[in-house]
């Protein structure tokens, strides 16, 4: 059902907060139509009424909007503080090149937003927006939000595309240096592997972090270089694992990773079938989960 009412003295059509039924809003697939057609068409269409939490994903998108009210439930700081205030705070926010985060870390108090989001995100909806403008420095991958970042999805299609050299894939961790070629960790494994007779110049090597698979080929581009995870998604590293190993059909691959759990998605992949060969290099597990039962 189409929600738009009139147009007003502006020349926009109103979305009225208060006309959309419960079942509707919660059901969240009436709000992504409607978001999607006001990027659109920015200044044809103005949200109105809605709970303040949705400030910073109209500032994020550069939607109109007007009379906000407080939220049914508390939310920190939304509820806490004006409309005015939360503008004000997305507005330095983008002065400093830094609104998404705010974004991703103020939808993650609302389930409903954190999903739109996603929907958002995922549809390519967010990238027709005239209004988004890159983030600078430092790339922060700190929530499940931060994966559906434009420039991440880009990166891994490039990933997904970049070509097989060898027969046979080192498997390496993320190291803090960047580009990885200078990281000491690297430098580390590479001496206990060359003592055991493998030769970097005939491998490829990937490395498996948090941001996905990375052949050396992409080490230097500015997504790897920039960023910095602090919540791993595992199962999102298994399925661009499968991608991965399903285009590049590698005879053998050595698993040199610290972290276990992306050892264990390399065992998955290897039973699957789409790894032949998997070996485990010379290198000791540094960090994984502990579950308490």
């Amino acid at each position: 059902m189409d929600l738009l009412s009139g147009k007003d003295k502006n020349h926009s059509q109103s979305v009225v907060f208060g006309d959309i039924r419960e079942d509707w809003y919660r059901s969240n697939q009436l709000l992504p139509r409607l978001v999607s057609r006001a990027i659109e068409t920015p200044q044809a269409i103005e949200f109105v009424g809605f709970p303040r939490q949705w400030i910073f994903l109209f500032e994020y998108l550069g939607l109109r909007w007007r009379d906000s009210c407080r939220p049914d439930t508390y939310i920190p700081l939304v509820s806490d503080l004006s409309a005015r205030v939360l503008k004000q705070y997305c507005k330095r926010a983008r002065a400093n090149g830094r609104l998404r985060n705010l974004v991703e870390a103020l939808v993650a108090l609302d389930p409903l937003l954190a999903d739109l989001l996603y929907i958002l995100d995922n549809r390519g909806v967010v990238d027709k927006s005239s209004w988004i403008a890159e983030d600078v420095g430092v790339l922060p991958i700190t929530t499940w939000q931060s994966y559906g970042r434009r420039e991440i999805r880009t990166f891994e299609r490039l990933a997904d595309n970049a070509p097989q050299e060898a027969k046979i894939a080192i498997a390496l961790p993320c190291a803090r240096r960047r580009p990885y070629s200078r990281s000491r960790t690297h430098s580390r494994i590479w001496s206990n592997l060359s003592a055991a007779g493998w030769d970097k110049n005939r491998v490829d090597q990937v490395v498996i972090t948090s941001l996905g698979i990375i052949p050396s080929s992409l080490w230097n581009h500015p997504v790897v270089v920039r960023y910095d995870a602090g919540v791993p998604d595992i199962y999102r590293t298994l399925r661009l694992a499968r991608r991965f190993f399903g285009q590049h059909e590698y005879e053998t691959v050595v698993d040199c990773l610290e972290f276990r759990p992306y050892s264990d998605v390399l065992q998955i992949v290897h039973r699957e079938g789409l790894i032949t060969n998997l070996k485990r290099g010379p290198v000791t597990y540094s960090r994984q989960f502990v579950v308490k039962v």
